[in-house]
């Protein structure tokens, strides 16, 4: 079995190694901020995208692909604003796309592949990985990524910012990760927008729930709120 990986290499090895291989490549690909906040010494990494997720990823398709179609390896590819991973074989069975946000049953089409994982503690439990990939997403306020079914074959869409906010507001968005909340001027020094600019922006991070609001007055701040399902990605804001 191999991994390839777009703009870097071919992996192989056994398939723990190709795991590690596979997150050391991703993680050589895409960006990472380093913050050092005034409540603890210690360094905190700021990611594109969360590396459990991708580590996630990465042992599902392993353990879910079709490893009768010769025609293609496992891939990841890394763009600017998104990251691809695509699988040889499509979902098990009575499986729907739908089915994989709600509950359903467990199944896998490489059953010792996905003992071997867990019993190395790679996986927790069989049937979680899409929620822990779903769940992981949201506490790390990234857009919901995508399930596809193509090419016959399974592909999960990672997107680094939120298609209702503009440029302004997903500039923000990073810099209230690390410094967890900001106010209308700090606002205004990141993204260089007028008072009243910062304003609307702030108000529509609000109404999408992106956003929650503390205090009043001057002595406002707005920090993350936990993502709910009605932030849909479906166009850009003014």
């Amino acid at each position: 079995m191999r991994l390839q990986l777009f703009l870097i290499s071919l992996l192989t090895g056994n398939l723990f190694e190709q795991v590690t291989k596979a997150e050391e490549a991703i993680k050589f690909a895409i960006n990472v901020k380093y913050s050092i906040t005034g409540k603890t010494s210690e360094r905190q990494e700021f990611w594109d995208y969360p590396l459990s997720a991708i580590r996630e990823t990465l042992l599902n398709s392993i353990v879910h692909r079709d490893y009768f179609d010769k025609t293609s390896p496992i891939q990841i590819k890394v763009f600017k604003d998104w990251l691809w991973f695509y699988n040889p074989g499509e979902l098990i069975e009575d499986l729907i796309i739908e089915s994989l946000k709600t509950f359903h049953p467990s199944k896998t089409r490489n059953p010792l592949i996905a003992s071997i994982f867990y019993r190395a503690g790679l996986i927790e439990k069989f049937g979680s990985g899409i929620d822990r990939i779903i769940n992981t997403c949201r506490n790390n306020i990234i857009p919901e990524h995508e399930f596809i079914e193509e090419c016959g074959g399974f592909s999960v869409k990672f997107k680094k910012e939120f298609e209702k906010l503009n440029e302004r507001q997903n500039k923000a968005l990073q810099s209230i990760k690390e410094m967890e909340t900001i106010t209308n001027s700090e606002y205004q020094i990141i993204t260089g927008a007028t008072r009243e600019t910062s304003k609307r922006d702030l108000a529509l991070m609000l109404k999408l729930g992106i956003l929650h609001k503390v205090g009043e007055g001057k002595t406002t701040k707005y920090s993350i709120k936990n993502l709910n399902k009605k932030i849909l990605m479906t166009h850009n804001a003014p």
